[in-house]
């Protein structure tokens, strides 16, 4: 009869250590290895075209986050020309709540005062800690070609963005 409980018991253990493992690392692998439009999708990412003179202008992040979640979110923009070549606009890190559902997000942006005229595109890089911390993703989203011509500043507007 004692073998009979003490076998009960290692059962009872083995599972309870099974779970506790599997609890443990699940949300971890799934962080990990998810694909990226299954936490955040991008329906669109674009830019006003501008001109050299303009102090500002307004970007639209059009996106849906399929999985609500809390994280620290370092936000990295940077203006990329046809030769690749770099100008950082903005950094940004803040604590954010992503809340499910689609949003279109519009933000103005200043320009650097030395940019030349010629097409650009912003690429957006914003690291992710999931899983409780566990986990760091960074997510790279590169945005539709705007042009910036030579001439006076334009009187620009926030345009609409998303659904």
């Amino acid at each position: 009869m004692t073998e009979v409980n003490l076998s009960r018991v290692a059962i009872i253990l083995l599972f309870a250590i099974s779970f506790a493992i599997i609890g443990t690392f699940a949300p971890v692998l799934y962080a990990t290895y998810t694909p990226e439009s299954s936490i955040v999708e991008v329906h669109s990412f674009e830019a006003q075209s501008t001109t050299t003179q303009s102090q500002q202008h307004y970007v639209c992040f059009d996106r849906t986050v399929h999985q609500p979640a809390t994280g620290k979110v370092f936000t990295e923009l940077y203006l990329v020309d046809k030769n690749e070549n770099r100008v950082e606009v903005d950094s940004r890190t803040m604590q954010r709540y992503f809340q499910e559902g689609r949003a279109g997000v519009v933000t103005p942006f200043s320009l650097p005062d030395d940019i030349k005229s010629g097409e650009y595109t912003y690429l957006l890089v914003i690291r992710m800690e999931l899983a409780d911390g566990r986990v760091t993703r960074d997510f790279a989203y590169t945005s539709d070609t705007f042009t910036v011509t030579k001439g006076e500043s334009m009187n620009q507007t926030a345009p609409h963005c998303g659904l």
